[in-house]
């Protein structure tokens, strides 16, 4: 619908020529998105940790940086966001729609074959049973803890104390500093002149 996405693969491309680019000193990440595919995000995440490993990571959050957008951004050094960034949203949700309704109107028949108990969990032309929803609902909890559990690494916090700011709950980057879910309030600027000092750097050139 004319959105801007990244995926993994293309910013993971990213992230690996600057861990091995030796001619950089540290790198900031600017982030303005609302969350995506928990996967994807994972996947980013691992290589934000490999780039950390070898150089500073300082993030700078747009807009918004919530839910997949909080979760590439927490293993970085240091997190700044503006007072008015939307971030946090540490929670996991999803479902599915039924359309057979919608094909029946449309006059169309809609077949599937599958193979296995439970592969068809996600059928789009049959309702959840209550173990279809239990099973799903045990793969949301699981990817939460998940979230949770690195959330509170990347922050130094315990999972109780993290759980007790996430949930799925939106912040304003002012109320996420108060909680302990960003480092500063700030600019891109700002989170240029962190990284330099985090890589201690007093002459520097912007890439």
């Amino acid at each position: 619908f004319g959105d801007n996405m990244i995926g993994a693969r293309g910013i993971n491309k990213t992230l690996e020529d600057l861990t091995e680019d030796t001619d950089v000193a540290a790198v900031v990440l600017r982030v303005n998105s609302p969350g995506g595919s928990g996967m994807a995000s994972d996947d980013i995440w691992n290589q934000v940790i490999a780039l950390k490993e070898e150089k500073p990571v300082v993030v700078s959050m747009g807009d918004y940086a919530a839910s997949g957008g909080y979760y590439i951004s927490m293993p970085a050094n240091k997190i700044l966001a503006l007072p008015t960034t939307i971030t946090g949203s540490i929670g996991v949700f999803g479902g599915k729609m039924n359309l057979s309704g919608l094909f029946d109107k449309g006059g169309m028949k809609h077949f599937e074959f599958s193979r296995g108990a439970r592969s068809d969990l996600l059928s789009n032309v049959e309702n959840f049973d209550p173990e279809d929803r239990a099973l799903f609902r045990h793969f949301l909890e699981t990817f939460y803890e998940t979230f949770l559990t690195k959330a509170a690494e990347g922050r130094g916090m315990s999972r109780d104390e993290m759980h007790q700011v996430a949930q799925g709950r939106v912040w304003t980057g002012t109320q996420a500093l108060q909680h302990g879910l960003i480092d500063q309030l700030g600019g891109l600027d700002d989170a240029i002149q962190a990284a330099a000092e985090l890589a201690d750097l007093k002459e520097y050139q912007v890439e």
